[in-house]
């Protein structure tokens, strides 16, 4: 199995929690709402995510090409605000207030969108990287 199938079945179950809070959103304001234990169920996800994503980048990062590596650095570094923003997240949803409820659920919105863009990008540009430089012994 190449170390990026694992990252992209990851990417698919993050997408199914993408969409499951994108169909809850309208519920923000329910009480009790569900996007409290979803931001959380996304916020583990991804942070397990991107440790992993990291971690095979540490250990090849010396073997990638500088173009690479100049390409793939937005997206490191988008890792960072995507943790920031779920931590935001919950605080305003931990508040159980009309105002902070509405501002989460924009800001979720938002971060569900930069979210599928970046997995799209990783997918175009990071995955096929890694697996050219791996080879097919990674297969």
């Amino acid at each position: 199995m190449r170390a990026t199938e694992e990252l992209r079945n990851d990417h698919g179950v993050l997408r199914g929690e993408l969409v499951l809070l994108e169909e809850l959103l309208p519920l923000a304001q329910a009480p009790h709402g569900p996007l409290r234990s979803l931001a959380s169920s996304l916020a583990r996800c991804l942070s397990c995510h991107t440790e992993k994503e990291e971690l095979l980048l540490g250990l090849l990062d010396e073997r990638l090409p500088q173009a690479t590596r100049t390409a793939i650095r937005p997206l490191l570094d988008q890792h960072e605000g995507q943790a920031r923003a779920l931590t935001v997240i919950r605080d305003l949803l931990a508040t159980e207030e009309g105002p902070s409820i509405e501002q989460a659920a924009r800001y979720l919105s938002r971060l569900i969108a930069e979210l599928h863009e970046h997995m799209a990008n990783e997918e175009a540009t990071l995955f096929p990287a890694l697996d050219q430089l791996m080879g097919p012994e990674q297969a």
